[in-house]
């Protein structure tokens, strides 16, 4: 995978956990990684991908933690980051 869209939403949309199921990722899958329902999103193959795309509300730089990572997304656009990508 180039490209890991969907990453940070909160739930499947149920077609997409059926297209997943014909990829293998079968309910035995889902149930050993703790999804219950369509619940949590997961995406499989993301350790591969080249992009991580956060289109949901979940963001990892806005949890609201201590980060030995600062991310200043004004700064990724001027720099031509887009704003999406970590530093």
């Amino acid at each position: 995978e180039w490209n890991t869209r969907g990453l940070g939403r909160d739930a499947f949309v149920a077609d997409e956990k059926r297209f997943m199921g014909t990829l293998g990722y079968d309910t035995k899958y889902f149930k050993s990684i703790g999804v219950t329902g369509n619940r949590p999103y997961v995406s499989p193959r993301t350790d591969n991908a080249k992009l991580l795309h956060f289109n949901g509300r979940f963001k990892p730089w806005k949890r609201g933690r201590e980060s030995s990572i600062s991310y200043d997304a004004d700064a990724a656009t001027r720099a031509g980051g887009g704003g999406g990508a970590l530093p």
